[in-house]
């Protein structure tokens, strides 16, 4: 078992965003399925078609991307990480979706 400490960032206006410590526990059967909704700031309604991705943080700062996905038409998200590509020196787990949505993380 490996601990990955972190956080999950939303790329939003300041007033928008988010940041949950904590530790995701890796375990070798264990995959990590991240899930949630984007909602469009003016509308507050879900956006279809929108590039979601998810990136690691390295301990010197640079960044690398897991893995991306689109919203489907409800504006549902689905994103699976390979863990053969979270190594130990990641230091954040970040979220982005263009600055003009909200993201929102449910698992």
């Amino acid at each position: 078992m490996a601990w990955l400490s972190g956080a999950i960032e939303f790329n939003a206006p300041a007033a928008n965003q988010h940041d949950f410590n904590g530790n995701i526990v890796l375990k070798k059967e264990d995959t990590l399925i991240l899930h949630g909704a984007v909602i469009e700031d003016e509308t507050g309604k879900p956006s279809p078609g929108v590039l979601v991705e998810l990136y690691a943080r390295r301990k010197d700062g640079g960044e690398y991307l897991l893995c991306q996905t689109f919203s489907n038409d409800g504006g549902d998200y689905l994103l699976h990480v390979d863990k053969k590509r979270i190594t130990k020196d990641i230091t954040a787990i970040i979220l982005r979706a263009g600055p003009s949505f909200r993201l929102y993380c449910l698992g």
